[in-house]
């Protein structure tokens, strides 16, 4: 089922659920459809057209669900940015995936619209005022200022009474997620409605239900927090909870208050969370039955450190943007394919190392105009990770180092030690 369809039935079968809890909003199901109804229509109503892109440079909040959302509603695309890029890098961005429109918070608003000036191809930008109207356009015929007659199109707005619904195939491109992995050079992996609702419904070796409550730390621009969390909720009916910015205290007290079941999380907080000397005692939390570390390998001294602590284990996931999730604690999900290599093709044996190469039904078509890397990296099938590991007899797979690796260790040893944990932002 694509994510629309998903977002339609959760409203019509649980629709005074929580849909998602941020920055002190809190939006049931049934109001999910409605905002991000609203917010396809707005954009409609501006000009953005099947296959435009739209750019979500947003921090987490509850506004994230309906932003992502509501262009795929009207057959556009959504570009995740991160909310901290540099104005370079952001340019260079805007350019590369041609964007249309763009979705962002008011900070940096007078920067970016300098960039936006320069490029003919953005129609419009929505301005999301965290503390007054909502979703304010802003457009080129007016030299993008926030235009606050009839402000709100969202809370202040009338309601469409049939909202605007284009339909869309598998195979049309529905995401550009930008990537540096370890090359440090962003690309945009390219995602189609079909790939978004097959990773929608991967359930990576896990026990989960709509039942549970999933609470994700890190930024949703981030692949694996925006699938494992926001995405996978959704498909799930799950109630999904975030925050803006990240304190190992405030993470303690939605754990332990917010009674969350499933916490999912970079290596990064779990390290913060292990060895934090400013925990006082640390509150029963019987609920929390699944802890899942994805984005990097998690560090064998954090996972021990985090058990003895909270007297919870931590499952490690393994995927890539490129090709969706792959394996949880080293085991293969479902449908997906792992392969061992040799630097000329061979398939090695068991307890041998090489290069990791995986198939799945999550697997992306490509990188945006990036035909010689697409080639490269997409061959026969599979996708070729730059990862080195091997196989062992039980058929788990044990993850080495990567390739070309130019990425410095998690941070999480220096945020303790500053004790300043808005500075990172995994």
């Amino acid at each position: 089922m694509l994510i629309c369809d998903v977002l339609d039935k959760n409203a019509a079968v649980r629709p005074r659920k929580n849909a998602i809890v941020c920055g002190g909003r809190a939006y049931t199901f049934a109001c999910l459809r409605e905002r991000t109804d609203r917010l396809a229509a707005l954009l409609d109503s501006l000009g953005i057209r099947r296959g435009e892109r739209v750019g979500i440079l947003l921090p987490n909040c509850a506004e994230y669900y309906e932003s992502f959302l509501a262009p795929l509603r009207i057959a556009a695309l959504s570009v995740p940015l991160h909310p901290c890029s540099s104005l370079p890098d952001l340019e260079s961005i805007f350019k590369d995936c041609t964007i249309t429109a763009l979705i962002m918070g008011d900070e940096n608003f007078e920067e970016v619209r300098e960039i936006i000036r320069k490029l003919p191809h953005v129609k419009c930008m929505l301005i999301n005022y965290r503390h007054g109207p909502l979703f304010v356009p802003a457009l080129r015929e007016n030299g993008f200022r926030p235009l606050f007659s009839g402000t709100d199109s969202l809370r202040a707005g009338k309601k469409s009474s049939v909202p605007v619904r284009k339909s869309v195939e598998e195979d049309e491109n529905a995401v550009y997620v930008y990537t540096s992995g370890t090359t440090g050079k962003a690309k945009a992996v390219v995602l189609t409605h079909g790939i978004i609702a097959r990773r929608g419904a991967n359930r990576r070796n896990l026990v989960m239900g709509e039942e549970d409550r999933c609470y994700t730390l890190g930024g949703l621009y981030h692949n694996g927090k925006l699938f494992i969390g926001l995405v996978w909720s959704l498909y799930l009916g799950m109630t999904f909870y975030s925050d803006p910015e990240f304190h190992p205290l405030r993470t303690l007290d939605r754990l332990h208050y917010d009674q969350i079941t499933f916490f999912h999380a970079s290596p990064f907080h779990f390290g913060i969370l292990a060895f934090w000397e400013g925990f006082g005692e640390i509150p029963p939390l019987p609920r929390l039955h699944t802890c899942l570390s994805s984005g990097n390998r998690l560090d064998p001294e954090i996972k021990e450190a985090f058990g003895k602590r909270f007297g919870l284990s931590i499952r490690e996931n393994y995927g890539i943007t490129e090709a969706g999730g792959l394996c949880t604690d080293g085991f293969p999900h479902p449908g997906v394919t792992v392969r061992i290599q040799d630097p000329r093709g061979k398939e090695m044996g068991k307890n041998q190392t090489g290069e990791i190469v995986v198939r799945g039904a999550g697997m992306s078509r490509g990188y945006l105009n990036r035909p010689e890397q697409t080639a490269e990296k997409f061959r026969d099938g599979y996708y070729y990770t730059g990862d080195v590991g091997m196989m062992d007899e039980q058929g788990k797979l044990h993850i080495f180092s990567r390739k070309n690796n130019v990425l410095s260790p998690s941070p999480w040893q220096e945020a303790i030690q500053k004790n300043r944990f808005d500075l990172f932002r995994p």
